[in-house]
């Protein structure tokens, strides 16, 4: 009776979520990636599910933090909108943080291959030019390996990193319905939030972190198995330049995605 009631309430669920015009879009490999174990553990699990990959849109310390980066850079006011306190007075040289809030959950705004990707990628491309004509025509080998690792990292920017982009963060769906409801390239998933403001030597710096977006994880129906059969589960970035695959997913009334078809990038669909 009980597991009856659950698989009851689960489809209960998913059907309400599917029931109206569900939002669809196409993301690439690039915002959906195969697991790192799907080839090692494949005999032991048939399951699949592809990991959703993002960032926020903060663009400071590019020499570090190319990849994933999570802190979102906000207004004192809207800091205090999201229920966070703001750190003490930035007086001498002591470190504060914003309060030791804990992380709540929150909804988030995601836009998909537009103006905050450009940004994030014009950015980095000014960056790269910056630090080549500061090191010059120096031979030294530190200066070498630190050019290569920037070009390496503007390429990985080009080509394999997530165009997803935090771009908004509230504590009411509603909310950010209202200002992106009528964008088809903006995702609103429910995800958590962290308060990681902090002062250090008279400066403030005001900023939340996205712990996490909820939506994770996107199920593979068995029947899309196939396509992923020719890919390794580990990506070798020098492979190709650029996602080997296409996802389409929609969205539904509860915010949670689902599969609707695969396709490589020559066009065979699943």
């Amino acid at each position: 009776v009980v597991i009856i009631i659950s698989n009851a309430a689960v489809l209960a669920r998913v059907h309400y979520n599917r029931s109206g015009e569900p939002q669809a879009i196409t993301l690439s490999e690039r915002e959906l990636t195969l697991p790192y174990s799907y080839r090692r553990y494949r005999d032991e699990n048939s399951g699949l599910s592809l990991k959703l990959k993002w960032r926020t849109t903060a663009f400071d310390d590019l020499d570090y933090y190319w990849h994933s980066f999570r802190d979102f850079t906000v207004s004192e006011q809207r800091l205090q909108e999201l229920g966070f306190d703001l750190p003490d007075s930035c007086v001498g040289d002591g470190v504060t943080r914003g309060g030791g809030d804990k992380s709540r959950p929150a909804w988030l705004a995601l836009e998909y291959d537009g103006p905050a990707y450009a940004r994030w990628l014009q950015q980095a491309e000014k960056y790269v030019q910056q630090r080549t004509r500061e090191i010059g025509k120096v031979d030294a080998e530190t200066e070498k390996k630190t050019l290569e690792r920037l070009n390496q990292n503007l390429k990985s920017i080009r080509h394999y990193e997530s165009r997803l982009l935090v771009i908004d963060i509230a504590l009411d769906k509603d909310d950010l319905l209202e200002r992106y409801g009528d964008q088809s390239q903006v995702l609103i998933f429910a995800g958590k939030i962290a308060n990681t403001s902090y002062c250090n030597a008279g400066f403030r710096r005001i900023r939340v972190s996205v712990e996490q977006v909820l939506t994770s994880y996107i199920y593979v129906p068995l029947r899309m198995h196939e396509i992923f059969e020719q890919f390794p589960g580990r990506r070798e970035r020098e492979a190709a330049e650029g996602p080997r695959y296409k996802v389409e997913i929609a969205i539904g009334k509860l915010a949670e995605p689902w599969l609707v078809g695969v396709s490589t990038m020559d066009g065979q669909r699943y």
